[in-house]
């Protein structure tokens, strides 16, 4: 018996909205503000002419912090 394949939970394709698992996706595309997954070649396509009807609006993504900044954080004083 071979074990569970793992999973994650599945997200709509940006271009038609079919449940697409982002392990097995057929085409991932790269953005400034993260991935798609995409459920086929011809939603690539449409994706990319910018057919996005099911897109979910994502926040932008915070800029890194620098290691100063964390080390000040992880090291202030806390008042339980």
């Amino acid at each position: 018996m071979h074990p569970a394949r793992p999973s994650a939970e599945p997200l709509p394709c940006p271009a038609c909205g079919t449940p697409t698992d982002p392990l097995r996706a057929r085409r991932v595309l790269l953005l400034e503000d993260g991935y798609r997954y995409l459920c086929s070649e011809v939603c690539r396509e449409a994706f990319l002419r910018g057919e996005r009807a099911h897109e979910s609006t994502r926040p932008p993504p915070a800029p890194p912090r620098s290691v100063p900044e964390r080390v000040r954080e992880a090291t202030r004083p806390r008042i339980d």
